[in-house]
């Protein structure tokens, strides 16, 4: 298949609801991740609910399907409260302020200037928790959910969730939402789940007006409406989401909810790819090497395909391999493009098996 006669024009069948429910942002900005200071710091919880797995974004591009996920973005970290305030009379200690015990339990569970300590984490969450903080709360249901320091439970993760979610905390809204889509500690239920994310959408989390974008395009709980799907994705990119951002450029390039623009459509896949998202990274690359939206600039082309293909991406290991059996962008490489096939191969991209056995058997 030749790379460079394929049109770029992506058809949107589905948005995909992943079901990353994070804990929170860690008490500073270097937690170790492939997207960026604020991206999610946990991911890739299976679901249980297949019938949303499946759902995607079918791209023509290349024979291939686009899969973009709908995460959930990680709380805002609680501001450090000093020693002394005018409203207490005595030095404010780690046993009797939830601000410092929830600062403690990140950094046990983050493993920040102490050793990680899931254990260590959810007492000290606990002991917040028990002063009523929603943060705490969502963190120990975060907890639950991965089996972190306590048996896992989801039961008792939404429960948690639930605590805070009625104490206005926006991403706990989004967490019983997600709860509520993948049937996860409660039983699966649309409408509950929109409900939800229509809460947390409106208090302001950039995840739940991404999660609530992608109810609205799928019809999900609610009449399907494109032009409220792109205004709700459009509100949490704006915010700085990179799947909010990915999945905005989705909608320029098939025209759903607006008018098709390559331009705009290149933009913001571009603020997306420079956070590490690989699905955008990828979706650059092509519109660098036809020039869509930008000028053709394979050796740009090529660059953006190597940063989401070292990520496994595997869509764009199979474009890197294409310009390495072309020398396009690239010098030409026969291992190279031999070794990017198989990697894509490998990692379950089957158009890229198939070029791999006619070209290289």
């Amino acid at each position: 298949m030749k790379l460079q006669v394929i049109a770029l024009k992506i058809s949107i069948k589905n948005a995909l609801i992943t079901n990353t429910i994070s804990s929170k942002a860690l008490l500073t900005n270097t937690i170790s991740t492939n997207v960026t200071s604020n991206s999610p710091a946990y991911t890739n919880v299976p679901y249980k609910n297949q019938r949303l797995v499946k759902l995607f974004f079918a791209n023509s591009l290349l024979a291939s399907s686009l899969l973009f996920s709908v995460l959930v973005l990680a709380a805002e970290p609680a501001k450090p409260l000093s020693n002394t305030t005018a409203s207490v009379s005595h030095t404010i200690t780690d046993d009797d302020h939830y601000t410092i015990q929830y600062e403690r339990g990140m950094m046990y569970e983050s493993g920040h200037n102490v050793p990680r300590d899931y254990v260590k984490a959810m007492e000290w969450y606990q002991k917040s928790a028990d002063q009523g903080y929603a943060r705490a709360m969502n963190n120990i249901g975060y907890l639950y959910v991965k089996g972190l320091g306590v048996p896992q439970d989801n039961a008792k993760a939404f429960e948690w969730f639930h605590k805070a979610a009625l104490k206005e905390f926006a991403e706990a809204q989004t967490n019983v939402g997600l709860s509520y889509i993948k049937g996860q500690g409660v039983p699966q239920d649309d409408a509950e789940a929109l409900a939800w994310f229509i809460k947390a959408a409106n208090n302001g989390s950039a995840s739940g007006q991404n999660n609530l974008a992608t109810m609205y395009l799928e019809g999900m709980g609610i009449t399907k409406d494109e032009s409220k799907a792109f205004a709700w994705y459009q509100k949490s990119a704006i915010q700085g989401f990179a799947k909010a951002q990915n999945n905005l450029a989705h909608m320029y390039i098939a025209g759903l909810g607006t008018a098709v623009d390559y331009h705009e459509a290149f933009k913001w896949y571009q603020v997306a790819a420079r956070q590490g998202l690989p699905t955008s990274q990828d979706k650059l690359g092509l519109m660098y090497l036809l020039g869509k939206g930008t000028s053709k600039d394979a050796n740009q082309a090529a660059e953006w395909f190597e940063k989401a293909a070292q990520q496994d991406f595997a869509q764009a290991q199979y474009h890197l391999a294409h310009l390495y059996a072309k020398g396009e962008g690239v010098k030409k490489d026969k291992v190279e493009a031999i070794f990017w096939f198989k990697k894509a191969c490998e990692n379950g991209y089957q158009p890229s098996c198939s070029q791999y056995q006619i070209n290289f058997p």
